[in-house]
């Protein structure tokens, strides 16, 4: 845990008063879901040969997560020195792999974007433009299949997501739609994910690049890139999970935010973990602000809790931001299309996505008290990439505060990005990770604590 100056608690006790009396704000969109029907099962349709080598022609539309340049360059940490970071490998040796076995290699479309859940008896995995299902020992029972063919729109633009949502048991699919400005969402009938799955489509004002859904108790979270359009929404689960026609999306502004609002183009939904969850949950939503961007004095993070009525939509409400004050972070890296992490045999580099919350925010009720693990990328020398982990908690009288923070980033030369944390029943916190640098071909590790 982090030891603090008696001028900083002062700090944090002063702004507290000031951030704690938080405002309600009403919703500001509504939307219509469109049921597709129900599809055949799963494992009934073909299966689909990929040439991971032949061109594809695909919709790719322009991230703008990355629009947040340092002006500031006075900003904390001085001289891009994370002085918070980890730069050695702990002591402990970390658990072995339980399972390793070959997953889905891209189908060539550009970016490969792969997605995975794991449930008690399967793992579902999906790339752009196709899935497949394995058993938990690694064996293919279903694909690799069409994603769009399998969601019955007829187009395959993108951009999956694949959740387990262990509440209800089912398992949850979603890529680009095929109506303007859509996504497209499948949810499993049954805990068999080989089976069949209902379909939804909805269409947006904007298109929403980078989707990020979360599974919540009273709703199914999204975020979304959409620019100077950008909301956040509460999916109708309910609904969804019945396969009950016209489910609704409400859309909710993100008030307070104290950057340009055309550059709150990621923030994080909760995701919870576990089954246990208080009374009455608000759905909570997490985003980053760097000192070093235009108009943002220290660095924090920024949570708002969405109160969301399907029965009344109008009456949905979302808070005005907790500002929660971090150690000192550097989420700059590069201009936007120059690419941030080198990787051998190549000038090309590899874009991390910086300056938003990485996905998934994960959160956990222990009953006494709440966590939420979130992570994100942080520039710790002016050359490298750790992971900045988050543990916040609250409970039923206090806010969300920060329990434990630090950075990932042994000192190998090496960068660290795109993590994701969770934490078990026991409160031991896991994180995977992306690794690369000139020398180091990008791969996946990970370590916990």
């Amino acid at each position: 845990m982090r030891r603090k100056n008696i001028f900083t608690c002062l700090f944090m006790i002063l702004l507290a008063g000031v951030i704690n009396a938080q405002d309600s704000f009403t919703a500001t969109e509504f939307i219509q879901g469109t049921y597709m029907g129900t599809t055949v099962p799963l494992r009934d349709f073909p299966t689909t040969e990929y040439d991971a080598t032949s061109p594809k022609t695909m919709t790719i539309v322009e991230n703008k997560s990355r629009i947040n340049e340092k002006v500031n360059q006075n900003a904390l940490p001085y001289n891009d020195i994370n002085t918070n970071a980890q730069d050695k490998v702990g002591g402990i040796f970390s658990y072995a792999l339980e399972q390793n076995f070959v997953g889905f290699d891209n189908t060539g479309f550009t970016p490969p974007d792969p997605s995975g859940a794991a449930g008690p008896d399967h793992y579902v995995h999906a790339v752009n433009s196709s899935i497949k299902i394995f058993d938990k020992t690694g064996n293919l029972l279903v694909g690799p299949t069409s994603l769009g063919a399998f969601l019955g729109i007829g187009s395959n633009s993108g951009d999956p997501i694949v959740l387990y949502d262990q509440l209800a048991d089912r398992y949850f699919v979603s890529e680009f739609g095929s109506v303007s400005n859509g996504l497209a969402i499948g949810v499993s009938v049954t805990n068999d994910p080989t089976g069949e799955y209902h379909v939804y489509q909805y269409s947006f004002d904007a298109f929403p690049d980078y989707p990020h859904y979360s599974i919540w108790p009273d709703a199914y979270y999204l975020t979304a890139n959409k620019g100077g359009a950008n909301k956040v929404y509460a999916i109708e689960r309910d609904v969804i999970l019945a396969g009950d026609p016209d489910p609704q999306i409400i859309g909710f502004p993100l008030p307070g935010n104290s950057s340009n609002p055309n550059t709150v183009l990621s923030p994080e939904p909760a995701n919870l973990t576990g089954v246990d969850y208080p009374d009455d949950l608000p759905g909570y939503i997490v985003y980053l602000q760097d000192d070093g961007w235009s108009g943002i004095t220290y660095d924090h993070l920024k949570i708002w809790e969405i109160d969301v009525d399907f029965d009344n939509p109008t009456s949905s409400t979302i808070s005005s931001p907790l500002e929660i004050p971090t150690d000192p972070f550097n989420a700059y890296f590069a201009p936007f299309g120059a690419g941030d992490v080198a990787q051998p045999g190549t000038g090309q580099k590899i874009d991390m996505i910086t300056g938003v919350i990485s996905y998934a925010a994960n959160y956990r009720s222990f009953g006494t008290h709440n966590s939420w693990v979130i992570t994100f990328n942080d520039n710790v020398d002016g050359s490298n990439a750790g992971v900045r982990w988050i543990e916040l908690r609250n409970d039923a009288t206090n806010p969300w505060e920060i329990f434990q923070e630090g950075t990932y980033a042994p000192a190998d030369d090496n960068s660290r990005f795109m993590g994701s944390a969770a934490m078990d029943a026991a409160g031991n916190i896991g994180l995977a990770f992306n690794i690369a640098s000139a020398t180091l071909p990008a791969g996946i590790r990970y370590t916990g604590r």
